[in-house]
């Protein structure tokens, strides 16, 4: 995180149990999700309170488990973060 502009992107498994704003296993991550996903990184030490997320998305399961799924179903999900350091346009 210390070399600007270097981005690192991480995976990583956020479980939700039919929570009442998904109700698919495609549907976008929640603010919950991409709340945890990012407490999942900085508790993990991965990333600075420096860091910028300018991506954080479902990585979509596999085309099976979505073809398997009927409403009801636990829905596993996994987001897919990158993060850059933030860093200041003045000049030292």
């Amino acid at each position: 995180m210390k070399a600007l502009g270097v981005l690192l992107f991480l995976a990583m498994a956020v479980p939700v149990f039919a929570a009442e704003e998904i109700r698919h296993p495609l549907d976008p991550l929640t603010a919950e999700e991409i709340s945890t996903a990012v407490s999942v990184l900085h508790d993990a030490e991965k990333v600075d309170d420096s860091a910028r997320y300018p991506h954080v998305l479902l990585s979509e399961p596999p085309k099976k488990a979505v073809l398997d799924w009927k409403p009801g179903d636990a829905i596993p999900r996994r987001a897919h973060a990158s993060a850059n350091p933030a860093f200041s346009l003045r000049k030292p």
